[in-house]
């Protein structure tokens, strides 16, 4: 919801969405917080590599450096932030394609069809063992909203 009041909220919290720092800007209060937790342009980039040909990520860039030094560039005070790794695992190859079909954006032209065999080279890691891993980024920020 759009909101065409300034200065407007206490705090802005966002989980994983796209914003605009200059729309942040504009409706938090002077002084006040902005928290934010988003996905990193390495998350699960090693299984799209494995799973889609010539696999070249549009977001490898974006990383907890790179939001908080736009941040502090639009007069934002960076109070805290953390950057994570962890595994996601699967455990069988109906739940790795179900995976791949629903995120597009991070297994861009995915299908059976078009990644078939690299599907059967996955397949067959699951006959040896129990799960494959891919690997998950997040990272988090808040910050306090200095006004100029």
């Amino acid at each position: 919801m759009r909101t065409k009041r300034i200065n407007y909220f206490d705090m802005v919290i966002n989980k994983h969405e796209v914003y605009n720092v200059y729309e942040v800007k504009r409706i938090l209060k002077p002084n006040d917080i902005f928290v934010t937790h988003q996905v990193g342009g390495k998350n699960n980039e090693s299984l799209s590599k494995r799973l889609i040909k010539n696999f070249s990520s549009q977001y490898s860039y974006i990383n907890f450096n790179y939001v908080s030094d736009e941040l502090k560039r639009n007069s934002f005070e960076i109070l805290y932030k953390n950057e994570y790794f962890t595994y996601l695992r699967f455990y069988d190859i109906g739940a790795l394609v179900y995976f791949a079909k629903i995120i597009q954006w991070e297994f861009p032209g995915f299908s059976v069809d078009t990644c078939f065999d690299e599907l059967l080279k996955i397949h067959e890691e699951f006959q040896n063992n129990t799960y494959i891993e891919s690997l998950e980024h997040r990272f988090i920020i808040a910050c306090k909203n200095i006004k100029r």
